[in-house]
């Protein structure tokens, strides 16, 4: 429950993006411009990139501020720490999850993006359940969440091989485009 909150903080920008990104997509895809949508993906992936990475370092680097503000328990504390410990990389892995799987519904793949996450949950509950089983104790359960979400990145990408994708890579950055995101 420690950990929670910048959990939530990471659902919440993960969000943004996605939900912002995949929004522009379909909207310009319905306009039939699109490589103005191609670009609107390229700035959200550029987004979860770059809003991930921060949240991930702020996540391995500031935790012991983030402790020290909250004055819990100092057994409680330590299972928060060993679990925050192993989760930092998920201010990434989530932007990137996130953006893939509303983008894939987006793009009309949909049956992919169930079945992925699905596949997430389980290797979660396996990966958390044997880490915790051979001593790693609450980092086990992160680290169960790391393993599962880059595993979803992967098969998420997938989706670009498929016939029903409808995007070809561009080169694009555009703050005003971030904005639009942000907006959507």
């Amino acid at each position: 429950n420690m950990v929670t909150p910048v959990l939530s903080t990471v659902t919440f920008f993960a969000s943004v993006i996605a939900l912002g990104t995949s929004t522009n997509y379909s909207i310009w895809l319905g306009r039939i411009d699109r490589r103005r949508a191609w670009g609107f993906f390229m700035q959200g992936l550029w987004l979860a990139l770059l809003v991930g990475g921060a949240l991930a370092l702020a996540m391995r680097f500031g935790g012991d501020l983030y402790f020290s503000s909250l004055s819990g328990s100092e057994y409680v504390e330590m299972y928060a720490r060993q679990y925050l410990d192993w989760a930092w990389p998920i201010g990434l892995t989530e932007c990137l999850m996130l953006l893939l799987a509303v983008f894939c519904c987006a793009d009309g793949d949909i049956r992919l993006c169930s079945v992925v996450y699905g596949g997430v949950f389980a290797v979660n509950v396996l990966v958390s359940y044997s880490a915790v089983r051979l001593g790693l104790g609450a980092s086990g359960c992160a680290l169960g969440t790391v393993v599962s979400e880059t595993l979803g990145i992967l098969c998420l990408c997938g989706h670009f091989f498929r016939d029903v994708n409808t995007f070809v890579p561009v080169r694009h950055f555009s703050l005003t485009d971030s904005c639009a995101i942000v907006r959507a």
